[in-house]
């Protein structure tokens, strides 16, 4: 755990990546100081990938606003996938279409930059028809 990176949210609350665990399926571990985590890496306690190879959390660009965005390009078979991540509660759970933007076929993977405190182009590369189309994540919480 921890092979990645730690980033630092505030004085209190901080993320550690590990696209390594569980044959790369990767897992972000929400750190509170107060509180550290313990035992086993699963989805009850932290944001996990599925299947080998989908290396969660390989990037995480903080918002500044409580939120961040994970980016997980590789999920699903390259299809990739951005997570909107609560900073100060975490987020939990596996990564999938019901807490994710996701991508329908391989090589939508994109990138994920802020536009305002609760938009951002997620994906700008979404095939459709020889064209290129944006998708927008937004949270309004």
């Amino acid at each position: 755990v921890g092979n990645n990176n730690i980033d630092y949210r505030d004085g209190t609350h901080y993320l550690v990546r590990t696209t390594a665990w569980a044959d790369s399926a990767g897992a972000l571990t929400w750190v509170d100081s107060a509180s550290p985590p313990v035992g086993v890496v699963n989805a009850t306690n932290r944001l996990v990938g599925a299947t080998a190879g989908d290396q969660v959390g390989s990037s995480v660009q903080n918002l500044f606003n409580g939120k961040s965005l994970v980016r997980s390009p590789a999920w699903n078979g390259n299809r990739g996938a951005v997570t909107w991540f609560d900073d100060v509660a975490g987020t939990f759970g596996v990564v999938d279409a019901t807490n994710s933007l996701v991508g329908s076929t391989p090589g939508t993977t994109g990138t994920a930059r802020r536009i305002q405190s609760n938009a951002a182009p997620a994906s700008p590369k979404c095939p459709r028809r020889n064209r290129w189309r944006t998708a927008v994540l937004w949270n309004a919480t």
